[in-house]
This record gives structure tokens, C-alpha cells and sequence, in this order.
């Protein structure tokens, strides 16, 4: 199946107007949003101290994911939960982590399924900063298509797969991404490719400053425009490709 047609049955019949306004929790909830539920009402302590130590916070969650059985369209739907609300203290980078690590947890568990939506169109600038960081992190075989914005740190230490964002993405895009591919069709915001060190980055819009800084390895595509202010002085890029428009732009080896 093509990036482009990638939908689960259920999203694929919503039309837009049906998106924006379809109460999707209002069904019976599935084991993957009881579960997030019951983790954001009762274990948000534990979360809290985790939330910096991401390897740990993987960790804990892949735990609890391994313990319930859910499928791909119970992901899809989860980025419509009610219990999302920016009132209510989720540490920033948790929802991303939870349904970066439902998707890893579910691909590791049936290897036949490859493919994944997840839907923040319906999401304002402000929620996404909140509450959606670290999406498709540490991404390691999926493919991912996210329809919509991504938040801070989409797709930081990726390691193989696809993943196609719809939207814009905020800072810190791939950052340590080690192999994989990222398709952005908006802009991304600064630090795009920071440390990375292998993979590949296809932005069709515009990138923010320090592009590819301390990057170690791997490919950047560019469409749109460079922001170069400060690429060139402070980028501190060592190795690695740089294209703009399909013509090299910076190359070190």
C-alpha cells in the first residue's frame, strides 16, 4: 500500500467536516484507552518521574502495552480520546511516548502489520506543544503516516521504517535518528536533523535555522527554502548531505 492511501477502513470513510467534530470516545472504549486512562489518572507520579528519562519511560510503558491486546484502528482512534485535555497535567511528551510505544509495542508483536495512521489535524498549535511531543520516537521497522502537525522531537532516535507527516513539523525533527526514512510535507521548525548520525529527511517546504546541526551522518533533502542564517557558522555539521532543490548544498566527509 502506498504512503499516500495509508488509512485504516475507519478513518478512511470520515470526511473532514465528520473529523473535526466525531466524538470517537463516545464507543465503547478499547483496552488501549482504558489502559491510557487508567495510567494518566492513577500513575502520573511514576510518569512524571520517568518523563526525562526516556529509555526508562519506554520501557515502563512497553510493560504495560505487552500486557493487552489492540489493533491498529484502536491506535487511530486513541488521538481522538477525551481524556486528552490541557487542563489536566500530562507531562509534554507523554501522549506522543505512549502512542509512539503502542505502535512499536503492536508492530513487535505482529510483524505482519507494518502500517499505522495516527491524526492531529484536529489539534491546535497549543495541545500539540502540550501533549503531543516525541511521536513515531524510537520508530524501529513501521511505517507511520500522521495526518497532521507533529510536535517537538518527531521521530528522535528512529532507527528504520517510514514516516510521513502531513503537516508541519516543530524543532528537533530525527534528532539521533540513525536509519529510516522521514517525509515532511509542511515546514519543520529548528534544530531539523539534530546528531543525526544515518537515515534520510525529505522536507518539501521550508526549514527553520540551524538545520542539521552536529549532524554525523545520513541525507537532508530540502524543496523549499534553507534558512542559512546560521547554518554555515554554527551548524557544527561533520559528516553528511545536504540538498536544496535536488542540487547539493552541503556535503561533509
Amino acid at each position: 500500500m502506498k504512503l499516500d492511501t495509508l488509512l485504516t477502513k475507519e478513518y478512511e470513510t470520515l470526511s473532514e467536516k465528520e473529523l473535526l467534530t466525531k466524538d470517537m470516545s463516545a464507543s465503547k472504549d478499547s483496552s488501549l484507552e482504558l489502559l491510557w486512562k487508567k495510567m494518566y489518572k492513577k500513575e502520573n507520579a511514576e510518569v512524571l518521574y520517568l518523563i526525562n528519562k526516556t529509555p526508562k519511560l519506554f520501557s515502563f510503558l512497553s510493560k504495560k502495552l505487552t500486557s493487552i491486546s489492540y489493533s491498529t484502528a484502536e491506535i487511530t482512534k486513541l488521538c481522538f480520546t477525551s481524556a486528552l485535555q490541557k487542563n489536566l497535567a500530562i507531562p509534554s511528551i507523554y501522549f506522543g511516548c505512549f502512542l509512539s510505544c503502542a505502535i512499536q509495542t503492536h508492530y513487535d508483536k505482529n510483524k505482519e502489520t507494518k502500517e499505522y495512521v495516527l491524526v492531529t489535524k484536529h489539534f491546535e498549535r497549543e495541545t500539540m506543544e502540550y501533549s503531543l511531543n516525541g511521536l513515531a520516537y524510537y520508530n524501529n521497522g513501521p511505517t507511520i503516516l500522521i495526518d497532521g502537525d507533529s510536535g517537538d522531537n518527531t521521530c528522535s532516535l528512529m532507527k528504520k521504517g517510514t514516516v510521513r507527516i502531513l503537516g508541519n513539523v516543530y524543532e528537533n525533527a530525527g534528532t539521533k535518528m540513525t536509519g529510516g526514512k522521514i517525509i515532511i510535507e509542511g515546514n519543520t521548525e529548528e534544530y531539523c536533523g539534530f546528531r543525526m548520525n544515518g537515515g534520510y529527511i525529505h522536507v518539501k517546504g521550508n526549514t527553520d535555522p540551524f538545520l542539521a546541526k552536529n549532524m554525523q551522518g545520513g541525507t537532508i533533502r530540502v524543496d523549499g527554502k534553507i534558512n542559512d542564517t546560521q547554518i554555515v557558522i554554527y551548524s557544527r555539521m561533520i559528516r553528511g548531505k545536504i540538498y536544496n532543490k535536488k542540487s547539493v548544498y552541503i556535503e561533509k566527509k
